[in-house]
Formats: structure tokens, C-alpha cells, sequence
């Protein structure tokens, strides 16, 4: 190959790799869907065993499963009441209801009494999310 040709090629491999890099990217103006939900990115395990309180702060319960709800959402099962984990309510509340917060999550309008009017877990209704199942890919 001759040096000037070979000189001219790289020329144009660079001009065209540097008006590629500084295309701006497209802008979208569509609202955010479920898939930007806060956990899109998260797996069950990143759920589980975790507490959820009210907005005041008051301890509600603990995350003790995230499965699949009757329409294809995702749900929390919370466990409330018992002792050492044994017995007490369980709970089903869509994981939309809840909001990520810094050390636990948080039910806004969230009481004792509205966690016990909430529909029982039932294992053959509430199929268990995968541990290894990202919950973004789930979600409906």
C-alpha cells in the first residue's frame, strides 16, 4: 500500500469515527412506563427480609417474598405480627405501592389495621419470583 493512501484512509476512518461520536443521542418525550419503576434493576433477594414502614416511620412489617399477582404484577408479601418470624399476618401489597427509601421501604398511607384488611397470601394464587429473575423483566 502506498504511504499516501494508507495516510488518506486513516484521515477518513478518524473523521467519520469522530461525526459518529458527536451525533447527539435522541431526546424521548414519552412518559416513563413500569420499566422505569424504581425496581426495575433489583432481584428478589435485594427485597426480602428488608423492612417496611409508614410514612411517619412507624415499623409495618418485613418484605418476606416478592411474587407474581393475579394480573401479571409484581407483588410484596409482608409479614406483620407473630413472634420470631413465626405466625402474624401476611400481606400482599404491589410492589408500585411501595417506595424505595434509605434504610427501608416505605407503605405512604400505610397502619397496622390497613395491612390486616389487605388480601391473604395464597402460595397456589401468588406464584414466588425467581431469585434470579431480574424484577424489571417481570414487570407487567
Amino acid at each position: 500500500m502506498r504511504p499516501g493512501f494508507r495516510s488518506a484512509a486513516l484521515a477518513v476512518l478518524f473523521l467519520s469515527a469522530t461525526a459518529h461520536a458527536q451525533t447527539p443521542a435522541p431526546v424521548s418525550s414519552a412518559p416513563p412506563t413500569v420499566s422505569s419503576a424504581w425496581y426495575q434493576s433489583l432481584y428478589a433477594p435485594d427485597l426480602i427480609g428488608k423492612p417496611v414502614r409508614n410514612a411517619a416511620g412507624a415499623d409495618l412489617a418485613k418484605i418476606e417474598e416478592v411474587a407474581v399477582g393475579p394480573g401479571g404484577s409484581l407483588v410484596a408479601v409482608l409479614q406483620s405480627g407473630g413472634f420470631m418470624g413465626f405466625g402474624g399476618k401476611h400481606a400482599v401489597v404491589p410492589l408500585s405501592e411501595l417506595q424505595k427509601g434509605d434504610a427501608a421501604f416505605v407503605l405512604p398511607q400505610g397502619s397496622k389495621e390497613k395491612l390486616s384488611a389487605r388480601p391473604d397470601f395464597d402460595k397456589a394464587k401468588y406464584p414466588p419470583v425467581t431469585h434470579f429473575s431480574q424484577l424489571g423483566a417481570l414487570a407487567k
